[in-house]
């Protein structure tokens, strides 16, 4: 009887380690093959979404790009080529002179995404030109385009001294709006002399920002 007990549990043993061994062939090829799987899919995601996003800031960027280059190619148009804008200026100061004037502005807001309003001042003058009309300075500053901290006396000072390009982060205007102000000092060519300001909201960067990387993620 004890030699078939022994007979068996040797039997067992034996089945035991072929079992192991069947079991490790079989397992750690898997294991390995797993862990290779699972770092390469790991890496593979990784890169993916380090792609997807530089290509949403490159596409972003391009947008922003693109938009402040017409906003450069504006400037130009108005502080340097625009020769009846120059002409207006050099009128005596009648309405149909801030009529013109307004007019000619108008043109530039349909033309650029970004800007909610083109505003010129010209040396020595009482008042600001705008595409909605003209205005002495301290009523625009007040009922206007109120910036919390942007104090009357400094924008005035910054518009009659200036003299290189400017940009006043976003800031809020009117108690509600987030405004970002591009400055802009009289060309050397600008016989007028006059200073431009472009007025940008802020929530329309943003948009430009979103729909850039909504229309990359369609792609």
């Amino acid at each position: 009887m004890r030699i078939q007990l022994k007979g068996i549990n040797r039997q067992s043993q034996i089945f035991l380690k072929y079992l192991i061994s069947y079991v490790l062939i079989l397992v750690v090829p898997v294991l390995i093959l797993s862990f290779f799987i699972h770092t390469y899919l790991i890496k593979a995601f990784k890169e993916e979404v380090i792609e997807d996003t530089l290509n949403s800031l490159r596409k972003s960027k391009y947008s922003i790009d693109n938009e402040m280059e017409q906003l450069n190619r504006t400037r130009y148009q108005i502080l340097s080529v625009n020769q009846n804008l120059h002409s207006y200026f050099s009128m005596d100061p009648t309405p149909i002179r801030d009529i013109k004037i307004r007019n000619e502005l108008k043109s530039y807001i349909a033309a650029n995404l970004l800007v909610d309003e083109v505003i010129l001042y010209m040396s020595g003058d009482q008042n600001l030109y705008t595409s909605r009309g003209g205005y002495p300075i301290e009523f625009f500053t007040k009922y206007i385009y109120n910036y919390k901290d942007w104090p009357e006396e400094e924008f005035i000072h910054t518009i009659r001294t200036i003299g290189k390009n400017q940009i006043r982060p976003g800031e809020t205007v009117n108690d509600t709006e987030r405004i970002i102000t591009c400055i802009y000092p009289p060309s050397s060519i600008n016989q007028a002399r006059t200073t431009l300001l472009f007025l940008l909201r802020e929530n329309k960067i943003q948009d430009l920002l979103e729909s850039s990387s909504e229309g990359k993620n369609a792609n």
